[in-house]
């Protein structure tokens, strides 16, 4: 935990040189977003990683930068970060919520994976502003103590909070039902305290932002079942007692037609006594934003 704190200090200040100690020499790094549009995007290894921090110095302010919840799962560290920046070039602005994926091995930094809203960041390129910077925080945040500190839990105790195995299984099945959406199923699987999140500032995905309820995946399944025509061809799921880590990779296009393309979420789920509790999504905002007729 004190590493991520350490890692994460160095990355937000654009500290290449207190960054790349603390990583294997041939450790990755995941920035989502389209490089034609956003210079900073890609995946660096290694000492490559200057060219990361070198762009963002380049083209973007960054105004504020707070990480409120931090959960260690063996050899990860799921942190979740919200940023407010503006763009250099255009003048554009935009704020968005993060998940940044830390794996070590070793003592050091193997991997980073992060997924945030390319399309708030392409809007700013483009000049315009994505969520204000006054935007209240959502709930899971408002809940997890607000924008101010870090909420962490150890390994030990997430372990603690759920069988894995079920875990892993009901998220799986969730997963699929939400592709396929099988509403009833969904609602079948939910807690009545279950809490909805998508990420997202694009007006035009309606389904974003937060809900709560026994059928609230439901209603965000039968949104976009409305809109696009799903296939769901790759998932992962990495479960530590009653939280998960949910990879998945689908087809979508629009149920009007046009292209198809693939897009990845990534889910952070959780469980209590074999039903859903949590789900807290991002996902490729730009490419779904296309799909839909929305971007650029």
């Amino acid at each position: 935990m004190s590493q991520t704190r350490a890692l994460l200090g160095a990355y937000v200040v654009g500290d290449t040189d207190g960054v790349l100690p603390r990583c294997t020499p041939a450790c990755t790094f995941s920035i989502p977003g389209d490089p034609r549009v956003l210079p900073w995007a890609g995946r660096y290894v290694g000492g490559d990683f200057r060219r990361f921090h070198a762009a963002i110095k380049d083209h973007v302010d960054v105004q504020d930068y707070v990480a409120p919840w931090l959960e260690l799962w063996g050899d990860r560290c799921m942190l979740l970060m919200r940023e407010r920046a503006r763009l250099r070039g255009s003048g554009g602005r935009f704020s968005q919520h993060l998940l940044g994926v830390f794996r070590y091995e070793g003592g050091q930094l193997c991997s980073y994976d992060e997924d945030s809203d390319p399309w708030a960041m392409e809007e700013a390129v483009r000049g315009g502003e994505a969520a204000p910077p006054d935007e209240p925080p959502p709930p899971w945040i408002a809940a997890a103590g607000g924008w101010g500190g870090v909420r962490t839990r150890s390994c030990a105790a997430v372990r603690a909070d759920g069988d894995t195995e079920q875990t892993a299984a009901l998220l799986r099945a969730v997963a699929q039902a939400e592709v396929e959406e099988q509403r009833s199923a969904l609602r079948s699987a939910a807690h009545l305290g279950l809490t909805v999140w998508v990420g997202g500032a694009d007006p035009r995905l309606p389904w974003a932002g937060t809900a709560s309820g026994p059928a609230a995946l439901a209603s965000v399944s039968g949104a976009r079942g409305a809109a696009w025509r799903r296939e769901l061809v790759g998932l992962q799921v990495e479960a530590y007692g009653g939280s998960a880590l949910l990879r998945l990779r689908e087809r979508v296009r629009s149920a009007a037609g046009g292209p198809t393309v693939e897009v990845e979420r990534a889910v952070l789920g959780a469980a209590r006594n074999g039903l859903l509790t949590r789900w807290w999504e991002w996902a490729d905002t730009a490419a779904l934003a296309r799909v839909s007729g929305a971007g650029a």
